[in-house]
C-alpha cells in the first residue's frame, strides 16, 4: 500500500499520539518505532489507499482532535 507522514510540531510525542488515535479508533503508526537514532520531530506513518476521501477526512478530524488535547 502507499503511505506518507504526517510530520508532528517539534515537542509532540508520535507514540502519545499514535496511543490517542488507537483509543478513538484510528490506527496510526508513530515514525520513531522504525528509526534507530532519535529524531528532531516525531511523525505518524499513514496509509491511505484503502480508504476513500470520506474517511480520509474523517481520520483527519481524528488526528487534529488527538493533538488539540
Amino acid at each position: 500500500g502507499m503511505h506518507l507522514v504526517g510530520w508532528l510540531p517539534a515537542g509532540v510525542d508520535d507514540e502519545t499520539i499514535a496511543q490517542k488515535a488507537r483509543e478513538k479508533g484510528l490506527v496510526v503508526a508513530p515514525i520513531s518505532r522504525f528509526s534507530n537514532s532519535e529524531l528532531s520531530r516525531g511523525g505518524l506513518i499513514l496509509g491511505y489507499t484503502a480508504f476513500d476521501e470520506k474517511q480520509i477526512k474523517a481520520g483527519v478530524k481524528i488526528l487534529r482532535e488527538c493533538l488539540e488535547d
